[in-house]
């Protein structure tokens, strides 16, 4: 299984899944055994429910077997109220050819050769072509000893396939842990500290996201630009887009946010330009850019209360808009408001960003929204 579309927005769609609101069902369906599976077993499985303990093994595509779509998988399952989740870096192969029928079995002996640190693994496989988009979603689950105790198969056919319209990884890692939710009962969010479990700190090193104390700053920064209102004086700097800086989207952008008085807003004279590692996490991209946009305000201190630094990025070949992320701090250098968008926000729905322009329109409701 090889899809090149499948890949690349494995790490965008990470984080957009903590954020995404967890689908529930209603109640505990009828326990029948899924065919192929320990009747027992299954039923013990189901017993455990929130509490049982699983590894999520790598998500296998068409590009390969992807540790952060497994990861996905986990954190969504940890959102829903599963406490003991256990990220796994072990690639279970799948020779290629093998009928799915006889992955179970193999996933079986694969565990008891390979000892997990939990009583059950969970593997899935995407299954689609570039052109055909997403064809089908598997998911087994086994015991250490090897025992196959739920097998799932989604197609365009099933309802819930149907309900969730799987159209990319984060998608069809949402319709897995949707269908394990409804086999476990999950209660739908987590008992304790929602950043406290292991996934959540998977995701938080991953990400690169600060942590609470520094996050809590930002929002008592954020009331105080609320504050200061249309009298906040900002630097908008030459827009990222691409390798590109761009003045004349500066010049859009703060144009909107004058037009919309949410502050006295000029343009950089100065482009800096930011080397920013290569990641498929977005949130990645995005706290790597605030901090070499955080380092650079404070060597380049400026003479306005706060700055801005958008950066827009565009599908290829279509132009289509994929992301705009933009970050705002204050003239000492730390930060205000680090925002992104894609089209998994109802606000980057809402407006439908075709071209830069509407790219500067998103950032200044954004921008809106935080200060009003």
């Amino acid at each position: 299984m090889r899809d090149r579309n499948l890949s690349p927005i494995v790490g965008v769609a990470c984080f957009c899944l903590l954020g995404t609101t967890a689908c529930t069902f209603g109640g505990r369906n009828a326990a029948v055994t899924p065919p192929g599976a320990d009747a027992e077993a299954y039923q013990t499985w189901r017993t455990q429910g929130a509490q049982a303990a699983m590894t999520v093994l790598p998500v296998e595509m068409m590009s390969g077997p992807h540790r952060d779509a497994g990861d996905v998988i986990g954190a969504y399952l940890e959102k829903l109220g599963m406490p003991n989740i256990q990220p796994n870096e072990l690639v279970f192969n799948v020779p290629s050819g093998t009928d799915f029928e006889q992955v179970p079995k193999l996933l079986g002996e694969f565990v008891r050769q390979h000892p997990l640190p939990t009583d059950y693994a969970v593997y899935a496989q995407f299954v689609g072509t570039p052109q055909t988009s997403v064809q089908e979603i598997r998911a087994v689950v086994v015991h250490k000893a090897g025992t196959c105790v739920w097998i799932d198969r989604q197609g365009p056919d099933d309802k819930d396939f149907q309900r969730q319209r799987p159209g990319n990884p984060m998608t069809c890692c949402v319709l897995v842990g949707d269908r394990l939710s409804e086999q476990l009962n999950l209660p739908g969010k987590p008992a304790g500290d929602p950043e406290a479990g292991t996934m959540a700190q998977v995701w938080a090193a991953k990400s690169g996201t600060p942590p609470p104390v520094e996050r809590d700053a930002m929002q008592a920064r954020v009331q105080k630009l609320r504050t200061a209102g249309a009298d906040a004086t900002l630097t908008v700097f030459p827009v990222a887009v691409g390798d590109q800086v761009e003045p004349e989207a500066a010049g859009g952008l703060a144009r909107h946010l004058q037009q919309d008085k949410l502050c006295r807003a000029r343009v950089a004279q100065d482009q800096p330009r930011f080397q920013i590692a290569p990641s498929s996490n977005e949130q990645r991209r995005l706290w790597d850019l605030a901090r070499a946009f955080q380092a650079y305000v404070k060597e380049h201190r400026p003479d306005t209360d706060y700055s801005l630094y958008a950066e827009y990025t565009f599908k290829l070949p279509e132009q289509e808009v994929w992301t705009v992320h933009f970050v705002v701090c204050d003239r000492d250098g730390a930060w205000v408001i680090v925002d992104f968008q894609n089209n998994h926000q109802p606000d980057f729905q809402r407006l439908a960003p075709k071209t830069r322009d509407d790219c500067n329109r998103l950032v200044a409701e954004r921008l809106k929204g935080y200060v009003r």
